[in-house]
């Protein structure tokens, strides 16, 4: 009695040994135990690379670059080519959207896609709200990295570029910052008393004024001479000072 225990006891042991590796086979041959996520198609990285390539060279801009195809399933291939195929852009190629032509020469075909070219640079954002008419300073905005292709209302790069322009409105911090949102600050306000100055080789002189309108930096305005009642053109050159040359 003692041998049949001991011979049904291994028979048992046996048996939950294969059912545990043929569990733990199923569980690494399961497509998620495998892989989650396809792999780009060779083609389509070859093509990312020279699109990417060309578009480097046609703006000089090495930066971080990529490219998406958009519409297009992960496991699309094109017809099959004998040759190398010809890429056809139209225009030269832009962060943003971008249209392409696909061409085979043996078998011929073509083929139109649609891509988006990611371009990651350092962008000038705001850093806290600003109010409408508010003078920007440096605590005001701040560099991000975003993707220019997504600002189609322009952007800066330069934090000096903005730094003491005026807001034209409320704006939320995050914002990107596009030339359509500031202006210069006027200098010069409408009925404001200024000083007219008239400089010519070997003559300076000065002479009291009033502005007939508002006017920022290098903007020409018309300006009343208060000595002899006349009307003139000036260009204010700084606060309160516009400049007959």
């Amino acid at each position: 009695m003692r041998f049949l225990r001991l011979y049904y006891q291994s028979i048992a042991e046996a048996t939950a040994k294969v059912t545990t590796i043929a569990f733990i086979s199923l569980v690494a041959c399961s497509p998620a135990a495998i892989s989650s996520a396809p792999t780009e198609p060779v083609w389509r990285q070859q093509l990312e690379q020279r699109l990417i390539q060309q578009w480097r060279r046609q703006t000089g801009i090495q930066e971080q670059a990529s490219i998406t195809f958009i519409g297009m399933s992960t496991g699309y291939q094109p017809p099959r080519c004998r040759l190398p195929l010809e890429i056809d852009t139209g225009r030269p190629l832009q962060a943003g959207r971008n249209g392409i032509a696909l061409r085979c020469d043996s078998p011929y075909w073509s083929q139109n896609l649609a891509i988006q070219l990611h371009h990651m640079a350092d962008l000038v954002v705001l850093a806290r709200p600003v109010a409408s008419d508010q003078i920007l300073t440096s605590d005001d905005v701040r560099l991000a990295r975003l993707d220019t292709g997504e600002q189609t209302k322009g952007y800066y790069r330069n934090l000096d570029k903005v730094i003491g322009k005026q807001v034209k409105r409320s704006l939320r911090p995050g914002t990107v910052l596009s030339a359509d949102m500031l202006e210069q600050p006027n200098l010069v306000e409408r009925r404001q008393r200024v000083r007219i100055q008239v400089i010519r080789p070997g003559i300076q002189v000065e002479m009291p004024g009033e502005a007939m309108a508002s006017g920022h930096l290098g903007e020409r305005i018309r300006v009343r001479n208060l000595q002899s009642q006349r009307i003139i053109q000036a260009t204010v050159t700084a606060a309160g000072v516009v400049q007959v040359q």
